[in-house]
């Protein structure tokens, strides 16, 4: 049985609420030794970063979202194009504060829900998730140019972009291999890479550095118990393996970390590394989530 979709947004949600920290360890370029002596950054997904006191987002999450959502936990890829002062302000604040890098999380799912009115702020997304059929809505599309075009503006050095598919976008509720959703997902990385230096690409100055999360959190994941390994632990596996021979064959290894992992258990980080020698390329740099709590994702 997959996971109900506000589940997995408290599963998502947590991430940030935690108290996430994504981290890289270089292991064999050493062009990422610079890691160690550069300014950090903050996971930048939500409107307000501490803002979390227990609100429905407004009257289209009503009954759906509002167990589940936080007031201003708004993904700022979905909301940029109704919240650009209120984000820009955020970032201009980080960046005054000595922060150079910043992350960015596109949760996105696969499926299409519909809202009755008022379909203005919240069109096509679901609490945190953004609607993607292989490709971002136009929207969606116009929101993340324009912020990635802001963050380089403002000066940034590094944008860690992150990809969480969720619900049935999510390898982890297959019970068996789904190309059309891999498909969907793999389509939508191609689409939107191009997107973000592109949008770098028309400012001036020289770009941020760019590294991609292929899968948020899937690392290793069927080398753990279940349910953390998902319905089916080896369609994750064969998920990561493919997606990441896809993206290496057309790519390389030079922009992306591969798949981040929540190094809870014994043996997932060695798993997600044997499985990327099974493809006969490692990434340059491996990144972790690490929580400070994990009691609000139990639900304590």
């Amino acid at each position: 049985m997959s996971r109900s979709l506000p589940e997995l947004l408290r599963q998502t949600i947590c991430a940030m609420i935690a108290g996430a920290s994504f981290g890289f360890l270089g292991h064999s370029d050493p062009a990422m030794a610079d890691f160690l002596t550069e300014p950090g950054g903050s996971n930048f997904v939500f409107i307000g970063q501490h803002e979390y006191t227990p609100s429905p987002l407004g009257p289209a999450e009503t009954g759906n979202c509002s167990a589940y959502a936080m007031e201003d936990a708004r993904s700022v890829i979905a909301v940029y194009d109704v919240a650009k002062a209120a984000i820009d302000a955020k970032l201009q604040s980080l960046y005054a504060a000595g922060q150079r890098k910043i992350s960015l999380v596109l949760w996105h799912f696969y499926n299409q829900y519909t809202y009755g009115p008022p379909q203005t702020t919240y069109l096509n997304t679901f609490c945190e998730v953004v609607v993607a059929n292989s490709v971002l809505t136009s929207k969606h599309q116009a929101n993340l140019s324009a912020l990635i075009a802001t963050i380089k503006t403002i000066g940034f050095t590094q944008i860690n972009f992150r990809f969480a598919p969720v619900d049935i976008s999510d390898p982890r509720s297959w019970s068996s291999w789904d190309e059309t959703q891999f498909q969907s997902n793999w389509n939508l990385i191609w689409q939107t890479r191009q997107l973000i230096y592109q949008s770098l690409n028309s400012v001036p100055g020289a770009n941020p550095r760019v590294l991609y999360d292929l899968g948020l959190e899937l690392g290793g994941l069927w080398a753990v118990p279940q349910p953390y390994s998902g319905v089916n632990p080896q369609v994750v596996r064969q998920y990561m393996i493919y997606l990441w021979s896809n993206y290496t064959y057309c790519y390389g290894n030079s922009d992306t970390i591969g798949f981040s992992i929540v190094p809870n258990f014994s043996g997932q980080i060695s798993a997600q590394i044997s499985a990327y020698d099974s493809t006969g390329s490692r990434p340059n740099a491996y990144g972790f989530d690490l929580y400070g709590s994990l009691d609000f994702c139990r639900g304590r």
